[in-house]
């Protein structure tokens, strides 16, 4: 998680922040700038942290204008940079309704946008329980969620599965992107359990 150490209070017009001023930033209801800076310590001293990928929580300190502020982002710009409307603790005007985060001179940001390109192609769904068909052949059903697990024996294709659990994270094998789930492949006499990629196989409808 990012910690963006300050608040900076800015008063400079909307074009001199466009023209090379990096961070977060946008103008309130008083024309004032409005600037998060990463690792820049001003007299306000505010914390604001990502919950998430999806907002940005500043703490209701006071002493600072986004004090007590959420915004969320509703935009995702990979190529330029995010946008962020206001949700919570909008209504002082010192508060931008909408702020913007470039990605000039921002590695967080490229990261994060690339963790929600991966999350697209990868949403996360609770499959415990389910049933699935296996649609790789020889799979490798592993001790552990990892390619380096153990080889507990490999399965074929069409093998019916069921699901356990499931890691959270989404993982890229061999251009594959999927998650690791703990399955039950026994025919039903007997129990055969361990890890396989979800990339291989294709859940029960």
């Amino acid at each position: 998680m990012n910690l963006i150490r300050a608040i900076f209070l800015v008063l400079l017009p909307t074009a001199a922040l466009a023209a090379g001023f990096t961070g977060i930033y946008g103008n309130n209801k008083l024309g004032d700038g409005v600037a998060v800076v990463e690792g820049f310590v001003d007299k306000f001293s505010e914390e604001c942290e990502y919950s998430g990928d999806r907002f940005l929580v500043c703490k209701a300190s006071g002493k600072s204008p986004l004090a007590g502020t959420t915004y969320e982002i509703t935009s995702d710009y990979c190529k330029s940079g995010y946008n962020y409307v206001c949700k919570k603790g909008c209504e002082r005007p010192e508060v931008p309704p909408n702020m913007f985060e470039s990605f000039y001179e921002c590695d967080v940001c490229e990261e994060r946008c690339a963790n929600q390109q991966k999350e697209s192609k990868c949403p996360f769904t609770d499959r415990r329980g389910a049933a699935a068909t296996l649609i790789g052949d020889k799979v490798n059903l592993r001790s552990t969620p990892d390619i380096t697990g153990k080889i507990i024996s490999s399965l074929s294709y069409g093998t019916r599965v069921k699901v356990l659990s499931q890691e959270e994270i989404c993982s890229t094998i061999s251009g594959k992107v999927g998650r690791w789930v703990n399955i039950d492949a026994g025919d039903g006499k007997t129990i055969l359990r361990g890890w396989i990629f979800d990339a291989y196989i294709k859940y029960a409808e």
